[in-house]
């Protein structure tokens, strides 16, 4: 979630110039778009993802890589495949003595 503090910094100066304006505008919108789909997994999550299915998930995320064609999008699944890749340890292995 700290990801979308990058596209609405609190910060962030005011300004007069209508292109800065229209850019805040197209990072809020990636914004709101990441919370949103985010917000559809820890809502699923607090479910015991009842009626969750990776695939449509999954396919919500290539709705939005679409949508957002900058790659805004594309690390999540990246992250994703890279911590399949590099194995999940349980609890027990990562828990502190």
């Amino acid at each position: 979630m700290l990801d979308i503090r990058v596209y609405c910094p609190a910060h962030a100066e005011l300004s007069d110039d209508p292109a800065g304006w229209k850019a805040q505008y197209e990072r809020s919108r990636i914004a709101g778009a990441i919370a949103y789909w985010l917000h559809n997994l820890a809502d699923q999550a607090s479910r015991d993802f009842s009626g969750f299915t990776e695939e449509g998930f999954w396919q919500q995320h290539a709705d939005y890589c679409r949508r957002f064609p900058d790659g805004s999008f594309d690390v999540y699944r990246k992250r994703f495949d890279q911590y399949l890749k590099d194995g999940v340890n349980s609890p027990e292995e990562t828990s502190a003595p």
